[in-house]
């Protein structure tokens, strides 16, 4: 499981389910649990556009269609620094490609 100590709880609250005691390993990345979980050593809750190829590949499985959105990633700067115009560049490519619709980003 998550660091977040709010994410099984979200979820089962989604599915209409009581949370049961949460006990096991945590960890404070996606890939470490992911990879936990592809060798068999429990589930995990992880955001499926992130593992599209293990799960394209059955490494790993989504045993329900059911997702719950946990958060999101945000582009920070220092207010202290000028916007330069490789920054620009660089957050409207993020952008384009966080937004795609084929999202061929996530199979490379």
């Amino acid at each position: 499981r998550s660091y977040r100590a709010d994410e099984w709880p979200r979820w089962f609250a989604a599915a209409g389910a009581p949370c049961p005691p949460l006990r096991g390993p945590m960890f404070d990345n996606s890939v470490g649990m992911a990879l936990a979980a592809q060798r068999g050593l429990g589930v995990a809750l992880a955001p499926p556009a992130l593992f599209a190829r293990d799960l394209e590949a059955g490494r790993l499985v989504q045993p329900f269609a059911m997702a719950v959105d946990l958060g999101g990633y945000w582009l920070t700067r220092l207010m202290s620094r000028a916007d330069s115009p490789a920054m620009a560049d660089f957050r409207r490519w993020l952008i384009d490609a966080a937004t795609a619709t084929d999202r061929p980003h996530a199979r490379q």
